[in-house]
């Protein structure tokens, strides 16, 4: 039993729902890789909370590691938040000279 016109629509909505799940993959993508790289920075045992690290984007103490970013406080007084994306593959470990 085959209707008229009903291969053409299934292909239309085929292509559609495609289109779609490749826009919210795309929207999706950097939400993933923080993730990612969260659970990294979590298990790391080299990136602690109260340590000091310079990225791109800040130098100063970490105040807090969190899934998708991390709280950074710099040297001048201001708190960072940052992507851990940009963490997990730039950071410095800054060792002072107690340490």
């Amino acid at each position: 039993m085959s209707i008229p016109g009903l291969g053409e629509i299934a292909a239309s909505l085929g292509t559609a729902t495609g289109f779609i799940a490749l826009g919210v993959a795309y929207a999706l993508s950097e939400m993933i890789e923080d993730t990612v790289a969260g659970i990294y920075l979590l298990r790391d045992p080299d990136f602690n909370v109260g340590d000091r690290l310079s990225t791109d984007a800040a130098t100063g103490t970490v105040r807090a590691i969190e899934l998708r970013k991390s709280r950074i406080d710099t040297d001048d007084g201001d708190m960072v938040i940052v992507a851990n994306r940009s963490i997990e593959s730039l950071w410095t470990h800054n060792l002072g000279s107690d340490e």
